[in-house]
């Protein structure tokens, strides 16, 4: 009796094994491109750490990437899957000729405008007149045509100026370059988002001009979408259900970044991935609770709306992005969660 006991636990043994051994050799490598040191990869390390891309069988390799074209371009080349950009750039490649697809949301409007400390600011608060007072001076971004780029041009043409002549465009990278720019004094003013914003007010060399988060800025832009993640359409249409894992991976991300009870252990798992210096506990804390706070997946047509308004307007885009460019099977409305 023993000795069949035994047996049958050698044999379940050996069944589990080889159970996982099966799901590890089916797992499907999926490269992911990112930005480093911006809170807009926050669901991917969540799904890296909780298992839930190993869940829907997929080995996740994230990729960092300088900016929005440069993410586009590595989509169209086969370098990564699927990417962490925004809407105006699925316009933008699609007038190159190269179509992209929303495959879901990721986080609301989340961008910051800094100005160096000792910019001279009389229309702080007041927009567009704030960037009236940019007149002259060197603007940063990500990377030239990248998408924050693009939504500051609008804001100097929302204040009166023209965005080809009476400032000066330079693509610094993001933060772990962009924020030496700025302290630096290479840019004046300098577009970028959590947590980049934070570490320059506190180390007192920058401060906020045009906060997206709160509403300042295009008021087309208010409460819309920001980051998106892409991929290619006709890497859409040949493997759907791969992105569809995808979806549901960060599904289950926002639902578990959106339990209260899971802080302490996000903000563990964040810090790991983006540690940020100059911050105290507390205010490490409270932009990770911000953060959190922008986090989606949803992404309806209806998204497009803002973007199209202002884009097309500010001599951005040359014509609105169609409602096609939203995958059939994108998320409409956030998970309940229940």
């Amino acid at each position: 009796m023993a000795h069949a006991l035994k047996t049958k636990a050698t044999f379940t043994v050996a069944a589990l094994a080889l159970s996982s051994l099966s799901v590890a050799t089916h797992a499907k490598e999926i490269k992911i491109g990112y930005y480093a040191g911006a809170v807009m990869t926050i669901p991917s390390w969540i799904a890296v750490a909780k298992g839930f891309y190993a869940d829907q069988g997929l080995e996740p390799t994230l990729i960092p990437v300088a900016s929005g074209p440069l993410m586009s371009s590595n989509t169209a080349s086969g370098a990564i899957d699927i990417g962490y950009n925004s809407p105006s750039n699925v316009g933008l490649t699609r007038e190159q000729g190269f179509n992209q697809s929303i495959v879901l949301g990721n986080m609301i409007m989340p961008i910051v405008i800094l100005a160096r400390s000792g910019v001279k600011t009389p229309h702080l608060g007041k927009y567009p007149d704030i960037f009236r007072d940019m007149k002259g001076l060197n603007i940063g971004s990500y990377g030239r045509g990248s998408d924050i780029e693009n939504i500051m041009r609008v804001m100097v043409s929302d204040a009166g100026l023209n965005p080809g002549k009476d400032v000066t465009w330079i693509g610094v990278g993001p933060p772990p370059t962009g924020l030496p720019a700025l302290q630096t004094g290479r840019v004046d003013v300098y577009g970028t988002t959590m947590p980049a914003s934070e570490v320059a007010v506190a180390a007192g060399y920058g401060k906020i001009i045009v906060d997206m988060r709160k509403g300042e800025g295009p008021g087309d832009f208010r409460n819309s979408v920001y980051s998106i993640l892409l991929a290619s359409s006709s890497r859409l249409q040949k493997e759907p259900e791969l992105f569809k894992k995808v979806i549901e991976a960060h599904k289950r991300a926002f639902c578990w970044l959106k339990d209260p009870k899971n802080l302490i252990e996000a903000e563990k798992i964040i810090k790991s991935k983006m540690p940020v210096a100059g911050l105290s506990d507390k205010q490490y804390s409270d932009l990770v609770k911000n953060a959190i706070g922008l986090v989606t997946v949803k992404y309806p047509a209806s998204g497009l709306q803002g973007w199209n308004n202002v884009m097309v307007k500010g001599g951005i885009l040359k014509q609105p992005i169609p409602d096609s460019v939203v995958w059939d099977q994108a998320p409409k409305e956030d998970p309940s969660c229940s």
